[in-house]
């Protein structure tokens, strides 16, 4: 603050107006991009990762749902053949 007091004594109080609100501005630019910064690098550290293990735990459930699938397609089923032979449900 009181450079800005001392820039207004040497240059005027316009010019130290104009110095201050371009000093604010780059100080928010600042923070700004170290935020930015943080959440890109968050980004690309946690969020891949668990976007490949989520697509990775995606395929393992498909082929097992695939091999389920399969073993019923296989097999007969007891609890139809019974309905279609008139014997009591289940």
């Amino acid at each position: 603050m009181t450079e800005i007091i001392e820039f207004a004594k040497v240059y005027g109080l316009p010019m130290a107006l104009v110095v201050a609100f371009i000093w604010r501005t780059f100080a928010r630019e600042n923070v700004l991009s170290r935020r930015l910064t943080e959440i890109e690098d968050y980004q690309r550290n946690h969020l891949t990762t668990l976007v490949a293990d989520t697509t990775s735990a995606l395929k393992e459930n498909t082929k097992s749902m695939t091999a389920v699938c399969d073993a019923l397609q296989r097999r007969p089923c007891i609890a139809g053949d019974l309905r279609r032979e008139g014997a009591p449900q289940i």
